[in-house]
Formats: C-alpha cells, sequence, structure tokens
C-alpha cells in the first residue's frame, strides 16, 4: 500500500464460528490436547457415573492459579457432552465476591434455561414454567426468585413482610427445590468455578448443597486455589483432588503439543524454567516464543534465528503475555478495557465504553479471541466476552498505566449510571467499585453505604462488613468537611450492628466505631445519628461488664427519648435499661423497664429497629430477661413459659442474630432454673446458629451453659471443659458481663471433683468483679457457693461459712430474689441441722419454701421440700 513501509495482514470472512459458553467445553481447536491430567480427568468421571446413577458426588479441583483446574473441567465437561444431563455453570469472581448470592443467581438462571440474550420478561416466565413443573408453591417462590434474579417483583406477596433471615432461608430450600427437580428429570453436572472468590451467602447454600447431594442425581464439580477452605466436613461422597505441577516429561510433551515441532535445545530449557511446570505458564511462554521472530519453521523443526540473548524471553507469565498483548498493538487498548470491566464482560457494555467503532470494536475482539486470550459466547450486539484465565485478565488490566486505569474505570461508571439503571439499583457496590478504582471516593462513597444496606437487608452479615470498611476505607482521601463526616457518620452507623454480630459487643473494633460515630455526632452538633451512637457505646459497655457506667447512659438514652416523644427511641432506651438493672441485681426496676418498653413494641413497626440498635430484636431481648428476672423473683413457672415465648417469637422472626442472642440467654435463664434437658437443648441450637453465622460470643456463651448443664448432670469433667473453653471465647470477644456467674458454674464443678482451692478462687475471682464493676445479680449465689466451699474444705469452719449464708440470704432478699433467698436459705438449714438447731433450721426453711406458688417440681424446690422432710 502507498505510504507503509511494513507488511500488513488481511483478514477475509471464511465463515461463522460456533464459539463457547461459560466455562463449558471448549472447540478442540482453541484448547492444547491434555497432558498429565488423565489420572484426575479419569476420577471425576468415574465420581459422575456414580452421580449419574443417584449417589452424588462433590468433587473439589484444589490448586495454584494456572495448574489446569479449568482445563479439566472443560475436558470432562467434552466428554461428557454424548450423555443425557444438564450443565449448570458458575463461576465466582473477585469483583462480586461480596455480592449476595450472586453464583446462586448464575445457576438458577441456567437451571431455569436463561440465554444472554433473553429480556427479563423471558426470564420470568422462564421462571414461572419451572416452578409449575417444580411443583412448588407461587406465592412463596415466584417473589423470592424474582428477588434472587433481580427481576422486576411480580406484585405484591406475603414474603415482603417477612425478615430478611426467613427470606434468606426459604430461599435456600426453594433452589435447592429447584435444583433437585432439575435433577429429577436428567442428572445434574452443577460447575462452580473460583471458589476462593465465593460470596459467603451462596457458600452458604452450596454447603447445605454438599451435605444433601448424596440423595440426588447430582455431580457438583467445583473449583479453588489453595487458600480455600472448604466449610463442609469430610464425607464418602465428596472428594478433593490436589492438582501438582508438571513433572519435566509431561511439561515437554506439552511444549511440543504448543508449538507443533521441536524447539531448540535452548529455547525449550528456557520455557522449561519459566514455566516451572505450571500448564497455563507453559502454553503462554511457548506462544510467546513463537510469535516472537526468534525462530524460524524449518519443516520438522523450529531453529533460531540468531543467537539466543539473555533477556530475550520473558521468565514470568506476566511479562510473558504483556509481550503478546504488545504484537497486537491495536488489540491491547480493547484487552485492557475490558479487563478495567472485569473478567467476564458483554459486548454492549464494552460497546458502550469503548472509543473505537462498532466494526474496528469487533475486529480486534476477533483478534483477542484467535490469540485465545479470550473466549466468547454468541454473536455482538448480543454477544458475551471472558478472559480465558483470571490471570490473562490480571496481566492485561497490570499493564495499564494508573492514570489510564482511572480513566477507563471513570468511563465505565458513567456509562453504568447514566444506561444501565437497573444494574446501579441492583448491584451498586459494582458502581462503588468502579468510582473506587476511578480515584472518585466522594462519588464512590454512596454506594458503598447502599451496599452495605443492602447486604444487612438480606442478613448477609460479612458482605454488608466488607462494604461498609471499603467506604470508610476512602474517608481519609477526602477533605475535612462537615459532609465528610456526615458520609463517615453513616457508614458506621451501618457497621456498628453488623460488628455487634460477627465480633461481639465489647470487641475493640466495635469500640472504636461507636467512640467515632459520638466524636462525628459531637463535631455536626448533636446530629440525629446520636441517639443510635449512645445506644451503641451502651452496648460495648454492658458486655464489657461496665454496668455502673451502662446505668448513666441508660438514663441519659430514656431522657433524650422521653423529650423526642418517639416511641421507638423511648423503645430503645427502656431496652438499654432493662438489661443494666437486672445485671445490678435491680430485678422489679429491670421488670418496670421490660414491662414499659414491650407495650410500645409492634413486630411490624420496630424489627427493623434491630438493623440499627444492637443487631438484635428488642422484644426478642425483652423476653429473653424477663425469663431471667422472673425466675430470679420466684415465678419459675411463668420464667419457663416466657423462656419458651421468647423462643418461638425469635424462630418466626427468623432473625440470625436475634436468634442466637435469645437462645443464649434464655438457655442460661433455664439452668438458673434448673431445666437442665431443656438449657442444653436451647444452648445446642443456639450454638447451631452462632457457628454457622458466625457470632463468636454467643457461641462461647452456649457453650459455658452446655457445659454446666453436663456438670449438673454428672459429667463433671466434660462440663468443666465446655465451660473453660467458653469462658475463654466469651473473654477473646472482650466479654466481661455475666462472668461472676460463669465463675460460680466453674467453681461448682470443682467442689464437685473435689478442687476445693482452686473453687474458692474462682469464687474469689467472682467477687473481685462484682465489687468492681458493680454485676451484683448472681451475687447472692457467689456468698452461698463460698459458704459450701468452706465446709468442702479439709478442715471446715461452720462459723465463717454461716456468715456467707447468711450474707447470701440478705443480699437475696435485698435484691427481692426470691429463688437465690431460698438456697442460700437451704444451705444454711443443712448446716443448722449439722449443729444440732434442726428445728431452726425447719422453721426457716419453711417460710422461705411456703411463699412458692407456682414451679414446685422445680429442682431448687424438690431439694427444699425433701430437706424440710428429714427436719421433720
Amino acid at each position: 500500500m502507498r505510504g507503509v513501509t511494513s507488511p500488513l495482514s488481511v483478514y477475509h470472512v471464511l465463515g461463522e464460528r460456533i464459539t463457547t459458553g461459560r466455562g463449558g467445553s471448549l472447540p478442540a481447536a482453541w484448547t492444547t490436547p491434555l497432558v498429565g491430567r488423565e489420572r484426575e480427568v479419569a476420577l471425576v468421571l468415574e465420581r459422575w457415573d456414580a452421580a449419574a446413577e443417584g449417589l452424588g458426588q462433590v468433587i473439589l479441583l484444589s490448586g495454584e492459579a494456572g495448574i489446569g483446574k479449568t482445563r479439566i473441567t472443560q475436558t470432562v465437561c467434552a466428554r461428557l457432552q454424548g450423555t443425557p444431563h444438564t450443565q449448570l455453570d458458575g463461576r465466582c469472581s473477585p469483583y462480586r465476591q461480596h455480592s449476595p448470592m450472586h453464583v446462586v443467581a448464575e445457576l438458577v438462571q441456567g437451571a431455569l434455561g436463561y440465554e444472554r440474550e433473553d429480556t427479563p420478561e423471558m426470564l420470568g416466565r422462564h421462571l414461572e414454567r419451572t416452578l409449575g413443573e417444580c411443583g412448588l408453591p407461587r406465592g412463596e417462590a415466584l417473589p423470592l426468585l424474582y428477588s434472587l434474579l433481580s427481576l422486576p417483583g411480580p406484585g405484591e406477596s406475603a414474603v415482603q413482610s417477612w425478615s430478611p433471615q426467613r427470606q434468606r432461608q426459604r430461599t435456600i430450600e426453594i433452589v435447592l427445590d429447584v435444583f433437585r427437580s432439575v435433577a429429577a428429570r436428567r442428572p445434574v453436572l452443577l460447575l462452580v468455578e473460583d471458589l476462593h472468590w465465593i460470596d459467603a451467602s451462596s457458600l452458604e447454600l452450596l454447603s447445605v448443597l454438599v451435605d444433601q447431594a448424596a440423595t440426588m442425581p447430582i455431580g457438583v464439580l467445583l473449583t479453588a486455589r489453595p487458600d480455600f477452605r472448604p466449610p463442609w466436613a469430610a464425607r464418602s461422597h465428596t472428594t478433593q483432588i490436589t492438582l501438582t505441577r508438571l513433572p519435566r516429561r509431561p511439561t515437554e510433551q506439552m511444549i511440543l503439543s504448543v508449538a507443533g515441532k521441536p524447539l531448540p535445545a535452548e529455547v525449550l530449557q528456557h520455557v522449561l524454567t519459566g514455566a516451572d511446570g505450571v500448564p497455563l505458564y507453559v502454553e503462554e511462554i511457548t506462544k510467546m516464543v513463537l510469535e516472537s521472530g526468534l525462530l524460524r519453521d524449518c519443516d520438522d523443526r523450529y531453529e533460531l534465528t540468531a543467537p539466543l540473548q539473555p533477556l530475550a524471553i520473558p521468565t514470568t507469565l506476566q511479562d510473558s503475555l504483556t509481550a503478546r498483548l504488545d504484537r497486537l498493538p491495536e488489540a491491547k487498548p480493547v484487552a485492557q478495557l475490558a479487563a478495567a470491566i472485569g473478567r467476564e464482560f458483554s459486548y454492549e457494555l464494552l460497546q458502550a465504553v469503548s472509543p473505537l467503532d462498532p466494526v474496528a470494536l469487533q475486529r480486534e475482539l476477533a483478534r483477542l479471541v484467535d490469540a485465545e486470550l479470550l473466549y466468547q459466547r454468541g454473536l455482538p450486539p448480543s454477544a458475551g466476552y471472558i478472559f480465558k484465565h483470571a490471570l490473562i485478565q490480571e496481566a492485561a488490566y497490570r499493564s495499564l498505566l494508573r492514570t489510564t486505569r482511572q480513566q477507563y474505570h471513570h468511563r465505565i461508571v458513567t456509562v453504568l449510571v447514566d444506561g444501565f439503571p437497573q444494574v446501579v439499583e441492583l448491584n451498586p457496590e459494582l458502581v462503588a467499585h468502579h468510582y473506587t478504582e476511578a480515584n472518585l471516593a466522594a462519588e464512590a462513597l454512596p454506594y458503598w453505604q447502599r451496599a452495605g444496606e443492602n447486604a444487612v437487608r438480606r442478613s448477609a452479615h460479612s458482605e454488608a462488613t466488607a462494604h461498609f470498611e471499603r467506604g470508610l476505607a476512602l474517608i481519609p482521601s477526602l477533605p475535612d468537611t462537615p459532609q465528610r463526616d456526615r458520609q463517615e457518620l453513616g457508614l458506621l452507623m451501618g457497621l456498628g450492628p453488623v460488628l455487634f454480630g460477627s465480633r461481639g459487643f465489647a470487641a475493640p473494633e466495635v469500640e472504636r466505631c461507636y467512640a467515632r460515630a459520638r466524636e462525628l455526632c459531637d463535631r455536626l452538633g448533636d446530629a440525629p445519628e446520636v441517639f443510635a451512637a449512645l445506644w451503641g457505646q451502651w452496648g460495648v459497655l454492658i458486655l464489657q461488664g461496665d454496668v455502673n457506667r451502662t446505668l448513666e447512659i441508660g438514663e441519659e438514652l430514656l431522657e433524650r427519648a422521653q423529650l423526642s416523644t418517639d416511641p421507638a427511641l423511648v423503645l430503645q432506651a427502656r431496652h438499654a435499661l432493662w438489661p443494666t438493672h437486672i445485671y445490678r441485681g435491680e430485678l422489679s426496676a429491670g421488670m418496670q423497664d421490660i414491662s414499659e418498653g414491650l407495650a410500645l413494641y409492634d413486630v411490624d413497626r420496630h424489627r427493623s429497629l434491630a438493623f440499627t440498635f444492637g443487631g438484635h430484636d428488642a422484644r426478642a431481648c425483652g423476653l429473653s430477661f424477663k425469663t431471667t428476672a422472673l425466675w430470679a423473683l420466684g415465678y419459675p413457672r411463668q420464667a419457663l413459659e416466657c423462656g419458651r415465648q421468647a423462643i418461638d417469637f425469635v424462630k418466626d422472626l427468623a432473625h440470625p442474630h436475634s436468634q442466637a442472642n435469645s437462645h443464649s440467654w434464655v438457655s442460661l435463664a433455664l439452668r438458673f432454673l434448673g431445666d437442665l434437658e431443656l438449657a442444653r437443648e436451647v444452648a445446642e441450637a443456639g450454638l447451631a446458629v452462632s457457628t454457622d453465622y458466625g457470632f463468636p460470643q454467643w457461641g462461647a456463651l452456649c457453650t459455658i451453659v452446655r457445659g454446666s448443664t453436663l456438670v449438673a448432670s454428672g459429667s463433671v469433667d466434660a462440663g468443666l471443659t465446655d465451660m473453660r473453653r467458653g469462658l475463654a471465647g466469651w473473654q477473646a470477644t472482650g466479654a466481661g458481663i455475666m462472668i461472676p456467674a460463669i465463675l460460680a458454674f466453674i467453681a461448682e464443678a470443682e467442689l464437685a471433683r473435689g478442687d476445693v482451692v482452686p473453687a474458692l478462687g474462682s469464687i474469689e475471682d467472682a467477687s473481685r468483679r462484682i465489687e468492681i464493676y458493680g454485676e451484683r445479680f448472681y451475687e447472692a449465689e457467689v456468698h452461698r457457693l463460698r459458704g459450701e466451699a468452706l465446709l468442702a474444705g479439709a478442715a471446715p469452719d461452720s462459723t465463717p461459712a454461716e456468715s456467707c449464708f447468711l450474707r447470701a440470704i440478705d443480699v437475696a432478699r435485698h435484691q427481692q430474689a426470691r429463688s437465690f433467698e431460698l438456697r442460700g436459705t437451704a444451705s444454711l438449714a443443712r448446716l443448722w441441722r449439722h449443729r444440732g438447731r434442726g428445728e431452726d433450721a425447719r422453721r426457716l426453711l419453711a417460710e422461705a419454701t411456703q411463699w412458692f406458688s407456682e414451679g414446685l417440681e422445680t429442682s431448687d424446690l424438690r431439694a427444699a421440700r425433701h430437706l424440710l422432710q428429714e427436719l421433720s
């Protein structure tokens, strides 16, 4: 051509190429023959045969990036093409790691027969048809799956009044029913790649599927890098295959298959050294060498065109991929722009952000596909693309200058905000990510806030924490203005209640969160958030065990609430005061707070307050503490009924943190009451919820209660181990509240083993905490147990013990705590009988026992009546 001195490549259309789907089988011409992995493929296919016969299997391929996990899945999918089955594909992404249920939505779309070209209306029709085939209740399933798939809602539904956790639990059940229904027609191969980037909500559902897979004709094929630790236990139907690097001989075979003929020995050695047995590295470095101009084709082999220079062949994958992109100068900017979008992208979005006209853009995309850097599905304008490997996308992205990278992200997010409103509405974290990478922190913050709030509404606590913290990390980059303070305060007030559950009320990061929030409120001049910030500080202090300071804050909350005349704030002020008073041994005042607070509670109007105040529901909390107070005041039957009411309420509420919180406190109250079987049952249920959702403080408390029931049932060593482990976990979260009671439980166990000195040590520790922090709820019992320990010593001295029992009775009477008074009286009566004062003992115990008009079959009252009979 005139004016052009260098050769140009000229293209003309030969025909339409059949392109690949997401991670499924690839055309043979696009892939290097499988080398060194036949054993692994055979094992996967063997497990698939069992799955296809109804004995479901789960296979996890684990290995470093580029080691060949995807290549094995492609080979398996290709070899199954001739057999009747349904394949469902999902791929995790670092960009969607904190998008709840992202991978699950992909799998459900596959189960519905969704195609990229389908409109939301078409997907909705697929959904309704599938629900009919599955026999699932449309009233529940339709709105939940519409929400999961980010479709416009099908109208009003009773589901909308459910709590986020109830919706989440039911969604998991319905999705599993959909998978089960699809598998009933044909065996299912469910493929999920890159679990090291899976969002927590999808992992929760996947874990349930793994547990249930053995009962259905489904093969679950998973891939992950070595740092992923599966949360499920090893079972007979689960298999983990760890991929190692290829030895030299298979590596040489792979190089030969990529090159097509032998390379010069020095070039071969260079590739072997650089690739180090990693298949992706082998393939990409070999291709780079072939494209470099270093070699000439000599029929049956390659020869060097000149002596090989030391730096002629890049020794890292990054350098090799960069060199390959550099040899596609017109296509390289397209690859870089696409890499800024993500591993996967649509032609529609890329065209919207690219400066190229459609003809030029499609030409450069075709070059990237021909170079096997991208895979394509469908035809423009409905095409979808995916980088062949995450490392290739990463190499293209890293090759961008920072300023160019920021410009690309700015261009992408501008297009999203202006032209893709549904993406913006349903995936604010995606918009926030691009604004963040564009160095537009002020624009990113509202979207991180919205993403966190969306995750909270789905009870996706880890995802919510990540979004709020990403936003907070941007705050220092903004000018110090009131607007910045308001944005920071909003993020902190969203983060605090989430941290209450995931870290524990008394954790240092929770304390820092609310201290900073209070500081910002003061700077902004009594901001509306000050009440919630003050309540958060109360929450930290109450779990730390400082009930003197919490009383001051509780009274300030009540004063502010009453000035506001907002019933919701009065409810939350009472919510702060009732535990404070009960922990301080002011039982009647605590009961008054519960009565006045719960009288204001309306489940429809107030359950959402859990997202602001303590991460748990006020009524659930009130019923739990009422159970404890009723028992202490001498109403064990009412306490038992109230405890059952609390558990039933949180079950219907279906809010996991409220469930864990209530199960912990109710199980503790039931242990006080002496119903060991029910206390252990409730504690174990609370421990299960806490483990499943990551609530360490409540798991620790439930472990303590379980241990105490074991001690009381005779399994002293096992119970003591549980309690000590639970106490360590409780204190690890920063918690100090209820430690006097916990130490008293431990002292009882130590006395049961005859370890009097350690028991006295535990009691002295409990006494010190009572005096320092003012937590007097269990004070009477601590005095009584000191008396029992003194009598159990090698040289028992009844006089100090008698003083302890009298002090226990005196404290209990001051608190109007009839149950503690009964215990102290029974201990004193036994001592007086031993001293020959049987009649005095009988009169004292009879008076204490006769007061009770209910709960006469509790262990304390049965023991007291038995002692009375002996004294008579």
